[in-house]
């Protein structure tokens, strides 16, 4: 009986052991868990976005050498931007186009006033990620803004072309939303308005704008 007793009893112990050597076989080793790679995800700044700017003109002149050498008009710049880049690793190339109304006026000393009413810009940007989610850049291209000009009871208006140059920063707050700075030169070319027997202006200035932009 006993030794009926202590077979029954040796033979339970081998199932179990051998149940959990099976168990043990089937969970992840120590090293498994140290090889699991981890998923390091990157933000890319690459698509479309639109967005809006706000900041201010300062600098800026009017100047053709004669009756109109008006200086340092300062004011009010704002407006909407729409863009597209594309990312090659920590390389950002882009096209961006902005329009933003503008405040910056100015009197001469001889009576003339000039008026700087909207600005447009189409630009080439070409940028670097120092890290993921700070993408700086110099851009440069073209730009076009409406100048009035009044003098001796009569005004003119034109549509003035030029070129623009400058550089920034953005940083990513979210997969889809950034915001950053932004300084550009403008320098439209000379206009000829029918004032005053006729003058020709040309206008140069810089702007700083704050902007908020959305990535699609």
């Amino acid at each position: 009986m006993m030794s009926r007793f202590k077979i029954m009893l040796l033979s339970g112990l081998a199932g179990l052991a051998m149940a959990t050597s099976a168990t043990a076989a089937d969970l992840p080793s120590e090293q498994a868990f140290q090889q699991t790679p981890v998923d390091a995800r990157t933000y890319n700044w690459e698509g479309v976005y639109v967005g809006a700017s706000v900041g201010f003109g300062f600098s800026g002149e009017f100047d053709d050498g004669g009756a109109l050498a008006a200086e340092n008009a300062n004011g009010f710049v704002g407006g909407g931007i729409i863009g597209y880049n594309k990312q090659f690793d920590r390389w950002v190339v882009g096209l961006e186009s902005e329009f933003s109304y503008t405040n910056l006026d100015v009197s001469a000393p001889v009576g003339v006033e000039a008026d700087l009413d909207f600005i447009g810009t189409v630009t080439g940007r070409v940028g670097y990620t120092p890290t993921e989610r700070i993408l700086t850049y110099v851009e440069g291209g073209y730009a076009f803004g409406q100048i009035d000009v009044t003098a001796g009871g009569a005004s003119d208006s034109n549509i003035a072309n030029g070129f623009v140059v400058g550089a920034g920063a953005d940083y990513a707050l979210t997969e889809n939303i950034s915001t950053g700075v932004e300084y550009n030169y403008i320098n439209h070319g000379d206009e000829t308005f029918n004032v005053g027997g006729g003058t020709t202006s040309d206008f140069d200035g810089h702007t700083v704008r704050f902007n908020l932009k959305y990535k699609f």
